[in-house]
């Protein structure tokens, strides 16, 4: 009996410990920012929205999860603590959300109605075209 009990505990430790490392593995991990990834797609805010509100799914093959360069003019720049969001111009119904890293030119200041071009991993298109890890060029 007392056999079955050390193998029981053993096993519930071992188990512990895996999903441990797991969890340390998963959560230590460095965010990676799109400043040092190569773009693969260049394109302009207009055209990007204008994909993705005519057919999301098709947009979303060519562009989710993928590094792009996106050029367009700043609506607005919302801080929120050490994030910034840069909104690119939006056409009637939206536009381009554009989530920064904080790296580098981030950090100087760009007056709205500016021409930005913006390199960031798309996630797809909640109202607006969101792109996460974003860096200025």
């Amino acid at each position: 009996m007392q056999k079955k009990v050390r193998f029981f505990l053993g096993g519930i430790f071992l188990c512990l410990f895996v999903a441990g490392v797991w969890f340390y593995g998963l959560f230590s991990e460095k965010h990676q920012s799109a400043k040092d990834l190569k773009a693969e797609i260049t394109i302009n805010s207009f055209d990007l929205y204008k994909l993705y509100a005519q057919d999301e799914s098709a947009a979303d093959k060519l562009f989710l999860n993928k590094i792009i360069r996106v050029k367009g003019r700043i609506s607005q720049i919302i801080a929120s603590g050490s994030t910034k969001i840069y909104l690119l111009k939006k056409n009637i119904s939206g536009g381009i959300n554009c989530q920064m890293s904080g790296d580098g030119k981030d950090n100087l200041p760009i007056p709205a109605d500016s021409t930005i071009t913006i390199k960031g991993r798309c996630t797809g298109f909640l109202m607006d075209v969101n792109l996460v890890d974003c860096v200025r060029e």
